[in-house]
Parts: C-alpha cells; structure tokens; sequence
C-alpha cells in the first residue's frame, strides 16, 4: 500500500495552485490583447505538474463543483484521453441530466458558419495531421492519429491541400509493400467531398438507427438522469474505453463528495464498490480494470487518492479516509486501505451478491448465458446484482454493454424493451461509427468472408435469425447473367414502350432511377392463356450526396430525367411522392407523363411480391456492364459502376422480421435505394394501363337530315 506523505502533498497542492493562478493571468492578458507578450507560456514539465481546470461554481445542480465527463476525461489533470466523436456523444448524452453537466449540449453548426473546421467533430485529426508533419520534418519520431485510409480530413474541401499531398508522400515513403503503395494511389484518387460534421449530424446519420435517435433526442432534451446503460456495439468498438471512462468518472465523484459514507447513511468506513463483471476473471481483469489501472497511475488528480493496489481489486482514499490515516499516523497504527473499492470479478463468483455497490458494470454481458441461451444466467446475474445499488437510490449506475449473440436474452431483452424506459439509455452501433480508425481493408475482407456473421460481430446486428436475405446469391447472380456483356442502354428503340422509376434521396441516402420494359415470352403462357412477359432493366443510375446528411441537387436530377425522356420517349415516369412536388410540376411542363406513388408499406410489399415472383420464375433480366459515370467536386469524371452497386444491394436486402410478420430493408451499412427502383419499375411495367396508340376516331353529331 501506498503511504501518504503530508509534507510532500502539500508542496505539491500549493505547485498545482501557483501554476493555475499564473495560467489564468495569461489567459486573462491574452484576452485583453497581450497575446504577444505571451511567447513562452508556463508549462509543467512533466504530467504530475498539470494544474487542474478551474473549479465549476458550487450551485444546487453541482454542489460537489465537479467537472462535466468531457473536461474529466480529455484534461491531462485527469484522464488525458481523447475519445472518438461518437464515444464522446455518448458520454454526452448519458450524463446531460447527471449533476455537474447540466451545461453540457449537443453541438451543431449553421449551415453559413460552416466555412472552416470550427464545431467539426473532426477538428482534432486535422490539427494532428498538421502536427505530425511538422514533427517529422523536425527529424521526431511520431505517429499520426489516423491512418491514411481513416482520415477523415484527407478527402475533406476544407484541408489544406498542401498538407494533403505532403500526408500522402510521407505516406507512400513509409509504405513497406505494393498493396500500401496501391492502396495509396487509389485514395489519392478520391473524390474530394466537405466531410465537416457537427456532434447533431452523427445523430442523424443515416446508419444510425431512428428509433433510437429519437429515443436519444426525446430523453436528452429532458435531460433525464440515467440509471442504466445499455450499450450494444460492434467488436473493437471501444466498449471498455467507455465503460472505463464512466467507472473512473463514477469514482471522482465519490472522492469530490469528501465523505460519501455520510451522504447516504452508511456507517464511516463501510466500503463502497465500483464492480466489473466479465464471463470470466481473466476478461474482467484485462479488458476493462487494466485500463482503469492504468489511467488512475498516470492521473494527478487520483495520486493522492490511490490506497491498497492489488491484481484484482484497486482501493482509494475518500477525504475522510485521509484524515483518518493521520490520525492512525500519530498512534502508531496501521494506515487505513481506503474504503472506495474499484474491484472485478467473474459472472459465476457468489461472493459478488451483496456488495454496496455505486456503479456495476456487466461486460460483454451476451456471453454470459454460455453455450446455451436459454439458461438465463445473465437474467439471474442481473437480478441478483442490481439490489447491490439500492442504497444510493438514482444515483447508483448500472451499464450491461457487449456485442449482441443474436435476438435473445437479456442485452436484447433491454434494447427492445428499455427505449421507452427515461432511467435507462440505449445505444447500439457498429464498429465503424464506435471507432472510426479501425482499418476499413480489414473490416471489407471479414464482410466478404462471412456476410452474415460479420453484420452481428461488427454491424451490432442482433444476429441472423432476426433475418434473413431477400434473395439467395445464386437468384442475385441469374438477374444479370442472362445479359452478361450487355452494356447500359443509353437510347430508347421504337415500338417499346419504356417505362422509369424514380427513388427521391432523404438526406444522404441515394438518389435512383431505373428504366426498363417487357417483353412477351414465346411460347410460355399464363393462366389468362397470355403469354408471359419479362422484364428488361435497360438503365440504372444513382447520385450520392457529395456531403453527408445533404440533399441530392433535384435539378441535376430533373435536367437528367428530361434528357432520357427525349431519347426513351417513356411511357411513364412513376416517383415516390417524398418531397417530389417542385421536380414533378417541371417534369410534367416538359412533357413528361409522370405518376405519384406513395411510397408505404402497403406499396412496398406489393412491389416486391412481384420481384420475388419475377426473380423466383426468372423473368427478370439486368444488363451487366457499367456505363455511368459522374463529376466529383473538381470537374474529373468518375465511373459510377452502378451494377457493382446494385448487385451488392440486392445481396444484402434482407427480409426483417417482427413477431410473425417481416419488412424489408437493408442490413446496416448498405442501401436499397436501386433495389426499390427496380422493384417498383417492374411493378409498374407489368401492371401499368397505359398503352401507346393512335388517336382514336369520335362520332360527331351534325344534326338531323330533312
């Protein structure tokens, strides 16, 4: 155990103090227009000299003047780490309705003060990308935050383009292979996009659920103090990052309150734990309390604290504590170990029950249950666990995270269940918005191994059996096989009646338009004794938002339908009614015969009813070979390799289901914008009354014969 030396406390207390003092007059000086009389600014030489953040005003909804959960876990005082940005909102948003962060918001950004990097949630990599480069031209040795292939700024407008190359040299000269070097030239070649994003437009990001952004918005505009945590994340997601970033926050502010023991009734030395769970002792000692340990050592708020420290259990010293042990100090007695017990466990160990408990975290609490789900360990362990909170009443925690096992037992249970619940938040995201600098070639190569698995080891899908694929790869395969070598048709032939579908863009989905028509089938009949028809996708085409969470240009869009229907003459034009008024009233003054369809679940399913009978009897045909193309934001023209795109959405449509009945749509990560287009095209081919002929003769009446 670690032995307090007052002197040496003190010495250190009133350094911390004068260095504070004289950081606040710089920055005080600086604000009155001194800023260049401030070349050489104080600065501790090592960590442990950090001063802390100044102290937060003592007021009704901080009256421990405790600092918010961001300043705690980025200020080098305390935690010195740095969170991705939806690590951090989820930080946020658990903690909003919590005392001591009642100042915290969801930050956006206006649309005309987006002109720099400021409010970017990416801010932080583009000055490290700056940084890096200068230290290695210092001749230093350092790395960058984000690889070439994960930084966001790299293909942003708003990074210097100098830098960028520079990024891209250094890059290729520490390449130690072809595939690096190929890699590089292919991201070189990358449209250049504004990637700029506000902590509000990765809550409405498109691969994130929208039941539980509404959840999120709903419960943090109330700012409701949570109880329990359900984080439900793709592996290498950073779980124990957040869980441990909440322990060591949870701890602090047990510390702030002096002598917590006193607050809640409880006797003076009675111990108070902050318990991690795991499936076994082994994982609970290495994924989460390693790292507890590790960043309790480094912090210089927690090294007065710190009291007995052993493999399994880490104690620390409340303000009570201390005074106690120089008390004992004078007596001669042995010190006190400290009555805050950071500890960890397995889920199978009895003498977990009945601990005093302020914070539990259960991990990878999927697991638990075994080889076999239907045991209910991990209800039992729950219900067993969470009366250990009940003396701290609602501000005892309670977080269950792991990466779902498929749609049962208790992590589904809560994320099915609990969304409605105002003590409790839900989560759940895939790998690659958790942590955005997981390599994007590894996580490409596990989807093409396993499809499936990977959408629940890495897309936080609750596993296969909750769906299943619209279509088979070999029913995907025959769709374009038949026109194999067939390329995009680009003119209409006469005597066919063409017909297109339009699928309008929400914010960052796709834009799609299919052409196509029918064809009768000799020989083969229907029961109406006519022959059959199949149909022919002539022409697919799609825009994609060049910024994230902004609308196609819908006159790009019209100009491109007007000049299709000069060349197609078509039939009709059907468009999902989604915000289509302004494109249908000038596709229509161009004389484009054009249809509303609303687009509900009613039409969905009827659309693809027809599909799946066009697919299963195999009348449906789709050119194989690519022909658009479009402008990326500096005029190059780029392949727009839209059968490749439409192939991979048809492979990934899938069949959802709910309760005994299903809807259709894509696995995370994926779309189904052309999937719908070509659906409804051939819906409407098939079913459509229209028909091309010559004006009919009429009967005219000129009056009775005398």
């Amino acid at each position: 155990m670690r032995k307090a030396n007052p002197i040496k406390e003190q010495q250190f207390d009133a350094k911390n103090q004068m260095l504070q003092k004289a950081n606040e007059v710089s920055k005080f000086l600086k604000e009155q227009g001194y800023a260049s009389e401030f070349s050489d600014d104080i600065m501790p030489s090592a960590r442990v000299e950090v001063p802390p953040p100044p102290k937060p005003e003592k007021t009704n909804f901080n009256p421990d003047q405790t600092v918010d959960i961001i300043t705690f876990i980025e200020h080098p005082y305390f935690c010195n780490l740095r969170p991705h940005p939806w690590q951090r909102l989820i930080l946020k948003c658990f903690y909003m309705g919590q005392e001591g962060n009642t100042n915290i918001e969801i930050e956006d950004v206006t649309e005309e003060n987006r002109t720099s990097c400021k409010g970017c949630v990416w801010e932080h990599i583009r000055q490290n990308e700056i940084d890096v480069l200068q230290k290695k031209k210092q001749g230093k040795i350092v790395k960058a935050l984000f690889t070439v292939d994960n930084s966001p700024c790299l293909q942003c407008s708003h990074f210097d383009e100098k830098v960028r190359e520079e990024r891209y040299v250094d890059a290729k000269e520490g390449a130690t292979n072809f595939d690096s070097l190929r890699l590089i030239d292919t991201l070189i070649e990358r449209p250049i996009i504004n990637a700029f994003q506000s902590e509000k437009d990765l809550l409405f990001s498109e691969e994130f659920d929208t039941k539980l952004r509404m959840q999120i918005m709903e419960k943090c505009t109330k700012r409701f103090k949570f109880q329990e945590l359900v984080l439900v994340l793709g592996r290498r997601s950073g779980k124990s990052f957040l869980v441990s970033a909440i322990a060591l926050y949870e701890l602090y502010r047990l510390i702030m309150m002096g002598h917590p023991q006193a607050r809640y009734g409880l006797m003076e030395f009675d111990q108070i734990v902050l318990l991690n769970v795991a499936r076994n002792e082994e994982q609970a000692k290495n994924a989460i309390f390693s790292k507890i340990k590790q960043t309790v050592l480094s912090s210089p708020f927690f090294q007065p604290h710190i009291g007995k420290d052993t493999e399994l259990e880490m104690r620390f010293l409340t303000d009570n504590d201390i005074k106690e042990n120089e008390r004992r100090t004078v007596h001669g007695l042995n010190p006190f170990a400290g009555s805050l017990v950071l500890k960890c466990g397995s889920s199978s160990a009895s003498g977990l029950v009945g601990l005093t408990c302020w914070c539990i975290i259960m991990d990878e609490i999927a697991a638990m249950a075994g080889d076999n789900p239907d045991s209910g360990l991990d209800y039992a362990l729950y219900d067993e666990l969470k009366p250990s909170l009940a003396t701290f009443g609602k501000d005892g925690k309670m977080m269950m995270l792991s990466n779902p096992k498929g749609p049962i037992g208790l992590l589904y249970d809560l994320h099915e269940n609990r969304q409605e619940d105002p003590t409790t938040l839900v989560m759940r995201l895939p790998t690659w918005l958790a942590n955005p600098n997981i390599a994007k070639e590894f996580l490409d190569n596990e989807k093409k191994k396993n499809p499936t698995e990977f959408q629940m080891q890495y897309g936080a899908e609750f596993g296969a059996s909750s769906s299943d694929p619209m279509f088979t790869q070999d029913s995907v395969q025959s769709m374009f096989s038949s026109m194999s070598m067939v390329p995009r048709r680009e003119f209409g032939q006469s005597l066919i009646e063409y017909y297109c579908h339009l699928d309008p863009a929400r914010t960052s989905d796709y834009y799609a338009l299919v052409i196509a028509h029918t064809e009768n089938m000799m020989g083969v009949y229907g029961p109406d004794k006519q022959p059959m028809k199949r149909v022919i996708i002539d022409h697919v085409h799609f825009w994609n938002p060049m910024t994230k969470n902004q609308p196609i240009s819908e006159r790009e869009v019209e100009d491109y339908v007007i000049d299709l229907h000069q060349r197609f003459k078509f039939n009709q034009v059907s468009i999902d009614q989604w915000h289509s008024q302004s494109s249908i009233l000038k596709l229509q003054s161009n004389g484009v015969n054009i249809v509303e369809r609303q687009f509900n679940k009613e039409y969905k399913e009827k659309i693809y009813t027809e599909l799946s009978q066009l697919v299963r009897e195999e009348r449906i045909d789709i050119y194989d070979l690519s022909g658009g193309a479009y402008l990326d934001s500096v005029g190059n023209k780029i392949p727009l390799n839209e059968i490749q795109e439409a192939k991979t959405q048809f492979l990934f449509l899938q069949k959802k289901w709910k309760g005994k009945r299903y809807y259709i749509e894509s696995l995370s990560g994926y779309k189904d914008d052309i999937c719908d287009a070509v659906a409804a095209v051939s819906y409407e081919c098939l079913t459509s009354r229209i028909q091309s002929r010559l004006p009919s003769s009429k009967l005219v009446s000129i009056g009775r014969f005398k």
